[in-house]
């Protein structure tokens, strides 16, 4: 899972490839799913890519605002 930070504070949650929330989103190793999207780049198309987030309940932490950083390599 990722983890959301506020300090040293933790919240844990993680990114999926369908709204079902069954496929990780990731690079492809550790059970995880890339998403691949094939289009014709000359033709000036925008792609979108909808991800799903999940936060587990029953996780004891402080209100505020947590963070992460997502890196996200685009291949063309």
């Amino acid at each position: 899972p990722r983890v959301l930070t506020n300090g040293g504070s933790t919240l844990a949650y993680n990114l999926y490839t369908s709204n079902a929330r069954n496929q990780v989103w990731g690079d492809g190793t550790g059970g995880s799913q890339t998403v691949t999207s094939n289009f014709i780049a000359l033709l000036n198309l925008d792609q979108t890519t909808t991800v799903y987030g999940r936060i587990p309940a029953g996780q004891n932490v402080p209100p505020g605002s947590y963070s992460d950083t997502i890196l996200v390599t685009v291949i063309f």
